[in-house]
């Protein structure tokens, strides 16, 4: 997959099965069971076409039915009517809904997501690490993820922060230059716990990670332009634009600049309610400091007469990372969702264009 599209379908259908055969019990047959498969808002009709030619001709399901993502999400909460920011791992999305149905004219796509921000800080750790040959180099892309997991953070006041952990960050490095005295060591080893963090990675190395690269690294979702003003490799970080609605200059807004656009799309009289519920999702935004950041930014942005409420997802520790899951597993137990699903009879009959008029 890339930024949310299948682009090998053989090999798709090879993780479908997986799926099927080892996760759903020895019993499981697809051919038994309707599927509800989930889609990336803005996604091309060609797409959703072969996702439902696989399923209903790879794997013979009786039914199915596709949804949007963003839509789904707001279904976790308990809402209808709401505003969706979902940040995945390779594209984050801005889905203003309402009584269930995706303003489409308003959803915004940016591919700053979560793969972003684990590249930056693999940069930003490698540049102050030496002797690292690719061999060795212990800065795998899983490695750095699970430290962006345990150690990042988003702080509300960037700038002022930075400049604070900058001295900081002499003081620490500084101290290592001092005579070994018991009062020089004693403020060194102050200064070095203060700024440094020790991390254990899964070989047993240990590395220190500096307060700067822990909140450096997400402030790329809210300011694109921070890795422009590093030396290290910007192509690495940067993403590249694949099939997508917006334009190349969207993609260097932040998140909060295009969640306030995609409000602003919308009918004026319908804004207030968007705005009051706001539904923040996707595994990138459970960093320390995110929602937080969300709300003073948006506060900036959008006037006092549409005030800013982030809706709680769910009560599950990872909730907001399966908060589409969850949506999907609600509507499809409801009973007025049965007559909902593309029948087999339906496919057969008009093909994978069916799915064009039976869903939304």
């Amino acid at each position: 997959m890339q930024y949310g599209l299948i682009q090998d379908w053989d090999a798709m259908e090879k993780v479908w099965h997986h799926g099927f055969k080892n996760f759903l019990g020895a019993g499981f047959s697809p051919a038994d069971h309707p599927v509800l498969i989930s889609e990336l808002p803005l996604a091309p009709k060609s797409h959703r076409e072969k996702l439902t030619q696989a399923m209903f001709e790879g794997f013979e399901v009786p039914g199915m039915f596709v949804a949007n993502q963003g839509v789904l999400a707001l279904y976790a909460s308990g809402r209808i009517t709401g505003v969706v920011l979902d940040v995945g791992h390779a594209v984050s999305k801005f889905v203003p809904i309402q009584e269930g149905f995706c303003l489409t004219h308003a959803v915004e796509r940016t591919n700053w997501a979560g793969q972003n921000v684990t590249l930056f800080l693999r940069e930003l750790l490698r540049s102050d690490m030496t002797g690292i040959t690719p061999d060795q180099d212990p800065l795998t892309f899983a490695n750095v993820q699970k430290i962006k997991d345990d150690l990042s953070m988003v702080d509300s006041n960037y700038s002022k922060t930075l400049d604070v952990l900058q001295k900081q960050k002499t003081l620490a490095e500084a101290s290592k230059d001092q005579e070994n005295t018991e009062q020089s060591t004693k403020k060194k080893q102050s200064n070095a716990v203060e700024y440094f963090k020790n991390y254990t990675l899964p070989d047993g190395k240990i590395i220190q990670i500096g307060q700067i690269e822990r909140i450096q690294a997400n402030e790329i979702l809210f300011n694109p332009q921070v890795v422009a003003s590093k030396k290290i490799l910007p192509r690495q970080v940067r993403p590249s634009y694949h099939n997508q609605k917006i334009t190349n200059e969207l993609d260097e807004l932040g998140l909060q600049v295009l969640l306030a656009d995609s409000i602003g799309k919308c009918e004026i009289d319908i804004k207030k309610e968007l705005a009051g519920n706001l539904i923040v999702c996707g595994g990138a935004t459970e960093a320390t400091g995110f929602q937080k950041r969300i709300q003073i930014e948006m506060e900036q942005l959008m006037p006092t007469m549409y005030p800013i409420n982030i809706a709680p997802v769910g009560s599950a520790q990872n909730s907001k990372q399966i908060a589409v899951w969850s949506g999907g597993a609600i509507l499809a137990q409801l009973s007025s969702f049965s007559s909902m699903w593309i029948k087999k009879s339906e496919y057969n009959e008009y093909g994978p264009q069916i799915v064009q008029r039976r869903t939304y």
